[in-house]
């Protein structure tokens, strides 16, 4: 195709050829036309229309330059748009990122980078001549050992950064194994039970880690396995005995057990059905629940109790505030929000809910609550707020606190509107913020 210079917009558009016979053209050849003259610009500057690395693009201009490689887009493109492009050597298709190329080919882009940068930092997500740069440098920075001279030598050359600083996931990361380091070394041997009293943040974190250890970065699980982290604690066999036996003791005497060990065997409960339905228990495990008369499916009497335990909060808290019902009553809080997303009841049971005054809009009923919370529940959330500030200098209140639910729903009602001015201030003085996402409301 004949190449021709960059003409004006009524040219281009009323002139050229293909598009001479427009007249009146309507708001979407308009706007798709300034789009284009956008990408001429970027044209002339990079000799390329390759948009998507380049950050500091309005978001909107760069989709709109990947949406024309859709497929059905550019199918149904008209003929005088794909002349357009044609004249930028507009690519549809892109050659997919291939971390297979040859290494030398990785290594002159490197090299152009370093030019440009005068620096070997690549950002992770940073993408050139369609492939991903910055991934590729991190994969050297983890095969340094294996590396061989030569290779070395050439990245050594431009000055190469083998190590970069740790991002803050990294730091926290060695924050908490600081903190493993030190209860180890009070403890002299890992213990779950002592972890758990010690410090819940870390004994979570951990669990976390335990369970993700097929996916934990390898320097993480070098790190965690130098200081004996037990990444497999008993055979689960073992452990559904023993928590088979802590049942069996809770039966004969429950005044023995702590609010915190009950819940924990109803999670066995819960977690004991499941499997039995799943027909993954074991027949000897079978014949123990037999033996001691164990319920597989609910009592039909479950949801009764569950009313009634529902009405009893209603009558003394009048409304369902859900970080409060599951400090109040974890299981309760389940159930209500099992019963909000499951619908199937009958019109009987769907009576005995309304006649108690329960609501379905999860959202609506927050406002709702918010407006209508008496000043004495909300005061008793905020006195420990306020003695959790005088202990720790700050409000940055961490996941697993009692807390956190009831902070962060306070900046929701903030965010909606609906939160009262008083309480806003009071909150204020204690250094909480408002200004931030609802989703970024509270520093972990």
């Amino acid at each position: 195709m004949r190449k021709r210079n960059f003409l004006s917009y009524e040219e281009n558009f009323f002139i050229s050829e293909g598009i001479a016979h427009w007249k009146t053209p309507d708001k979407h050849d308009i706007e798709w036309y300034q789009n284009y003259l956008e990408l001429v610009k970027f044209y002339k500057q990079h000799k390329h229309t390759r948009v998507t690395a380049h950050k500091e693009l309005p978001v909107k201009f760069r989709s709109w330059v990947n949406a024309l490689r859709h497929r059905s887009r550019r199918d149904n493109m008209p003929e005088w748009r794909k002349d357009l492009l044609n004249r930028l050597e507009f690519e549809f298709e892109l050659a997919k990122p291939n971390i297979n190329h040859p290494w030398e080919v990785w290594y002159v882009l490197l090299c152009d980078y370093y030019k440009k940068n005068n620096h070997t930092k690549v950002p992770g997500d940073y993408v050139t001549n369609g492939l991903k740069l910055g991934k590729w440098v991190n994969k050297q920075r983890q095969k340094k050992n294996k590396l061989n001279e030569e290779r070395r030598l050439k990245l050594e050359a431009i000055n190469f950064i083998w190590q970069v600083a740790p991002s803050p996931v990294k730091r926290d990361f060695y924050v908490m194994l600081n903190k493993l380091k030190a209860f180890i070394n009070e403890e002299e041997s890992f213990n779950w039970k002592k972890l758990e009293k010690w410090d819940r943040t870390l004994y979570f974190w951990l669990v976390k880690r335990r369970n993700k250890r097929s996916i934990l970065p390898l320097n993480e699980l070098e790190e965690l396995e130098k200081l004996g982290f037990p990444f497999i604690t008993k055979p689960p066999e073992k452990e559904w005995i023993e928590s088979f036996e802590e049942y069996k003791k809770w039966l004969q005497d429950k005044s023995q057990f702590t609010k915190e060990q009950w819940i924990k065997l109803k999670n066995w409960t819960n977690y004991t059905r499941t499997q039995r339905r799943k027909g993954k228990l074991t027949e000897e495990q079978i014949s123990l629940l037999e033996s001691i008369n164990f319920q597989f499916e609910f009592p039909k009497d479950h949801w009764d109790l569950n009313i009634k335990k529902l009405k009893k909060y209603l009558e003394r808290y009048k409304v369902i505030h859900m970080p409060h019902l599951k400090e109040y009553d974890p299981f309760l809080n389940a159930w209500v929000t099992h019963t909000r997303y499951n619908r199937k009841m009958s019109e009987e049971q769907r009576k005995q809910l309304a006649d108690i005054g329960f609501t379905w809009d999860l959202i609506d009923t927050n406002i709702r609550n918010h407006r209508q919370m008496t000043l004495p529940l909300w005061m008793e959330k905020y006195n420990k707020l306020e003695i959790f500030y005088k202990e720790n200098g700050h409000v940055k209140i961490k996941w697993d606190s009692n807390l956190y639910d009831w902070l962060r729903q306070q900046k929701y009602y903030y965010k909606n509107n609906v939160l009262h001015k008083d309480r806003q201030e009071l909150l204020e003085k204690l250094g909480v913020v408002f200004e931030k996402e609802v989703h970024d409301l509270i520093d972990k």
